[in-house]
């Protein structure tokens, strides 16, 4: 739902899920088949605009932000404050970039495009150079 005397965005309504016919129905991207709630004009994955009502099982559930938050600092405590959910998304754009040299994957993972991936979520981490510099600590020269 959007807040009182907040306009949608232009193509999206209110609805969350609407009911036709005694059908809970939710919003689908036909390209990659991600579910959307609320609605959004595009695709976040893919950038298609061609989603469609499906019918849902209703056996899910729609967090809100607010509430995930909540229950998160609930559960982790004051041990682990600095963990959030930026840090779990840095931590997988991170690690799906490393893993595949692709940050456009990692993007598609994050559900952002390469350079909000890049400038917000995938950390540049330094190249392994430790039996370089471990050779060159012991004053051997690097081999050319």
């Amino acid at each position: 739902m959007f807040p009182p005397n907040a306009q949608p965005p232009d193509g999206v309504s209110d609805d969350s899920a609407r009911c036709v016919e005694d059908t809970l129905t939710i919003r689908r991207c036909a390209a990659c088949n991600k579910l959307f709630a609320p609605l959004t004009p595009a695709c976040s994955a893919c950038a298609s605009e061609d989603l469609e009502w499906v019918p849902s099982s209703g056996a899910g559930s729609i967090v809100s932000w607010h509430n995930f938050g909540r229950s998160w600092r609930a559960a982790r405590g004051e041990n682990y404050s600095w963990v959030t959910p930026r840090t779990f998304r840095r931590g997988g754009g991170t690690a799906v970039d490393n893993a595949y040299g692709d940050p456009e994957r990692a993007a598609r993972q994050l559900g952002n495009n390469k350079a909000v991936a890049k400038a917000h979520y995938i950390d540049e981490t330094a190249p392994d150079n430790r039996e370089v510099l471990e050779r060159w600590a012991r004053g051997e020269r690097p081999k050319t």
